[in-house]
Formats: C-alpha cells, structure tokens, sequence
C-alpha cells in the first residue's frame, strides 16, 4: 500500500487594488463626448471573494453628508472595466461639478477585509438638452467657490451655440420668504448676467431672469435637494 504525498499551496502575498479613472473630467449629458466613466480596478498577488465598489458623491458643504449614488458587487475578482452612464441607482442623473469618491471593498481567498479609495474627482459643466431647449445648472455654491473659473467656462461653452437666445437664471431652495427670495435670485441673476455677457440691461437675445423657489430642481426635503435646488442656470433655444 502507497501512501501519496499531499501539497498544499498558500498564497502569503497580501492582495493589492488599485483603481482609476478615465476621463478625468467627464460630462454625461448625451453628447457623445465624455459621456462615460471608466473605472478601472486592478487586482493583484490574489483573488477576491466577494467584493462591492461604491460611488458617492461628496456634500458641497462642510456640513452636508455624502450621497451614495451608485454600487456594484459580485463574487470572484471584479472586471477590469466598469462604465458609469452618470445616473445613480435612485435614476437621478448626476449634475454639473459634483464631487465624487469612489470606494472598493473586498474579502480575499484569505479571508483577509480590505478597502481601497479613489477621491477627489469630479464631473465637468454640463449642457442637457430638454425637448430642445439647453440647460446649463451649477450649484450656487460652487459658483461662489470658483466664480471667475465658471464663467469662463460658460462663455467657452455658449461659443458653441451661436444664434440661440440666452437667459441667465437664479433659483433658491424653499427656505425663506417668497418675496425675499424672488428678489435675491433677481439680483444674483442680474449680476451673474453682466460678469458672462458683459452687458448692464437685457435685450432681446440676451436675458436675465430671478426665479426664487418656484422651479426647484430636486422636491426632496433634504439637504441635498437644498444645495442643488439653490443654483444658477443659463438656459438657452433657438
């Protein structure tokens, strides 16, 4: 009788992840240009278990808290390419300038617990067509962050779009009074209009418009739906 030797392998080396991005600055507004975020992950030295990658996108305040857009999970290693179309799991497409991290969780064959983070990215300044009529919305605070930055922007953009018709808006979120706020996004909108057009009064191309809080973005009662809801816009038609 034989008695055969058994080997047993084990893999000593520590999983690595890594994970990227590309483009670095994208715009999912339909397009064709930028319209998709690859997210690469990489994973090395083992396999994974189960694992789940999470997309959150940052709060514009020091204060507000992160949203949880989008996740994806499964079993043994993850695909070395997942494309992102900018709507999270709740449909809500994602906007203008949002600040996004990326989070990789994982169980390796060891049965060792790890994470790996991707920060600080962002999408670009996006034009969103709605039965032909062009949207430009940016968050009120991050025009205070960045002024001279979006405006260029902006300017760079309706370049694009000779022969259209232009309103600069200003919308508030539902807080406050009405009156207040009609005449706040009056004088935010009559400012952002001169600094983008270099003009002091409207024409008939050329507009601006405050709104207060009568078209809210989002109709959640959160602080989130308040940072996007209170917001600058540049709308523009044939």
């Amino acid at each position: 009788m034989f008695s055969y030797e058994k080997i047993i392998s084990l893999n000593s080396k520590r999983l690595k992840v890594n994970l990227d991005i590309d483009p670095d600055d994208f715009t999912p507004d339909g397009d064709g240009d930028d319209d998709l975020l690859e997210i690469f992950v990489n994973v090395r030295n083992s396999s994974v278990n189960v694992w789940e990658l999470t997309l959150y996108e940052t709060g514009l305040s020091g204060s507000s808290p992160r949203r949880k857009i989008k996740v994806w999970k499964g079993d043994r290693n993850p695909a070395e390419r997942i494309v992102w179309d900018g709507h999270g799991d709740d449909t809500l497409p994602i906007g203008s300038l949002a600040k996004l991290e990326l989070e990789f969780t994982y169980e390796d064959e060891m049965k060792n617990i790890g994470t790996k983070r991707f920060n600080n990215f962002q999408t670009g300044v996006l034009v969103t067509d709605s039965d032909g009529t062009l949207h430009i919305a940016i968050p009120e605070i991050l025009v205070k962050e960045s002024e001279s930055s979006i405006i260029r922007k902006i300017r760079s953009l309706l370049k694009l779009y000779p022969g259209y018709k232009m309103e600069v808006q200003s919308h508030s979120a539902q807080a406050g009074k009405d009156l207040e706020n009609l005449s706040k996004t009056e004088a935010r909108a009559k400012r952002l209009f001169k600094l983008i057009f270099g003009k002091e009064f409207p024409e008939e191309k050329y507009r601006y418009r405050g709104y207060g809080e009568v078209e809210p973005q989002l109709n959640l009662q959160n602080e989130y739906s308040e940072e996007k809801n209170n917001r600058i816009e540049v709308v523009f038609k044939k």
